[in-house]
């Protein structure tokens, strides 16, 4: 894409390297402005996570980084950071957080989009025994991201742990509607889930 829009540079080493994540090539001035002004999260050495990039916003994302190449000098002044954090830390509790919709949640919660570009968070991530596996992977992507707002995560399948000490939680995680499943049934397994965390919200 971007040697379609001929973008400056070369750019074959994004599809050259392997694995998850890519070093773009991009200054600290570019990669701010794609953070602050295309809300594209990547660090500030130009490092990215390419299982962000989907079919769905790859034109997006190769159009910003276009702009930010043709625009953003290296010696162009960069968008301020905020100070350093003074705010309390605020802890958020995120449930079925191994789904998908808690996977793209917790990144606009984890880069400030949500509660504030100067306010540090703790993350409280939620799911069931079995998820663990796939949490513990999603701790490492956010482990890896570098982000500066986030103090702490704790991955856990315990709703005490997990509802401990919250300040704000999204309450994302619910079971599926299966095959033969009637709605009475879906709402009745449902309310299980929710009665818990509600309880637990309410200590």
């Amino acid at each position: 894409r971007l040697e379609k829009l001929k973008t400056p540079g070369t750019w074959n080493h994004i599809t050259d390297q392997i694995g998850m994540f890519s070093y773009t090539g991009l200054s600290v001035e570019q990669s701010t402005f794609l953070l602050n002004e295309k809300h594209i999260y990547l660090l500030k050495s130009g490092r990215i996570s390419m299982c962000g990039v989907t079919p769905g916003n790859i034109d997006y994302v190769a159009e910003s980084i276009n702009e930010a190449v043709t625009k953003i000098k290296a010696a162009a002044p960069v968008a301020p950071l905020p100070a350093r954090f003074t705010k309390p830390v605020k802890t958020v509790l995120i449930t079925g957080a191994a789904g998908q919709i808690a996977y793209s949640l917790i990144y606009q919660i984890a880069s400030g989009y949500v509660f504030g570009y100067d306010q540090p968070v703790a993350l409280h991530l939620l799911d069931i025994a079995p998820a663990m596996g796939v949490l513990n992977g999603v701790v490492m992507e956010i482990q890896d991201c570098a982000m500066e707002l986030v103090k702490n995560v704790i991955a856990t399948d315990d709703v005490a742990v997990a509802f401990k000490d919250v300040d704000a939680a999204f309450l994302v995680g619910a079971m599926p509607r299966r095959e033969g499943m009637e709605r009475k049934d879906l709402l009745a397994a449902n309310v299980k889930i929710f009665k818990v965390q509600g309880q637990a919200l309410d200590k």
